[in-house]
């Protein structure tokens, strides 16, 4: 690729778009925070939307500290905040963590979501659900991030790589050509592997991320 160029004067390696977004910073405004929408489903379902909008992610592909979020909240064993809730009659089923399409992940910001479904009988009392989460939440502050977590989600992701199932040929080439996109400063050598790379046990992301993760900054 040494033949095609390069950044314009002036302009940084990620790309207009990606400084633009950048330089607007996140999208919804501190001030209007926090935020409770209701929305009447279509379907016969009900479910409990907690979101907070985090700095940008894309270029932490070694640490990966929103996964590891993802991972403890949405935990299904025992003494997880899934399994209290379905004991209460509260939940059947609880998803969190950072899709990974472009809107909620971008260099302007990245979402963090919450889903909670519903029972009837947590319906009625959805705010005590959303108390228990962010209750949840706070203790995987106090407790800190744990080694042995990051190093059995290592293993699964090595085990994911090891065994990966051959994918579609367009679908590969558009995701290794997304992949090296200056704004996920992968490196040449990852390339292939980022996705399932976690070779660092680093704390302070997690941490930060947890601490930005409050009442005032929720949208449910």
């Amino acid at each position: 690729f040494a033949g095609l160029p390069g950044a314009a004067a002036g302009e940084s390696a990620r790309g207009p778009q990606e400084d633009a977004l950048a330089a607007v910073g996140q999208p919804f405004p501190e001030e209007g925070l926090p935020k409770l929408l209701r929305v009447r489903p279509v379907k016969d379902t009900h479910q409990l939307s907690m979101s907070w909008q985090l700095p940008p992610m894309q270029h932490l592909y070694k640490t990966k500290p929103d996964r590891y979020l993802s991972h403890c909240i949405g935990h299904e064993g025992a003494g997880s905040l899934l399994s209290w809730l379905k004991q209460q009659g509260f939940a059947t089923r609880l998803t969190a963590g950072v899709a990974e399409d472009s809107f909620e992940s971008n260099s302007m910001s990245c979402i963090f979501g919450i889903v909670v479904t519903l029972t009837a009988a947590g319906l009625n009392v959805w705010p005590d659900v959303a108390h228990a989460t962010m209750l949840y939440l706070e203790m995987l502050c106090r407790e800190g991030p744990q080694e042995w977590v990051h190093r059995e989600m290592e293993l699964v992701e090595q085990m994911g790589w090891r065994y990966l199932q051959e994918k579609n040929p367009t679908d590969q080439v558009q995701e290794l050509a997304c992949a090296m996109l200056p704004v996920f400063q992968v490196d040449r050598k990852d390339i292939l592997k980022a996705d399932w790379m976690r070779t660092e046990f680093a704390p302070a992301p997690i941490t930060d991320l947890l601490q930005e993760m409050t009442t005032d900054r929720l949208m449910v």
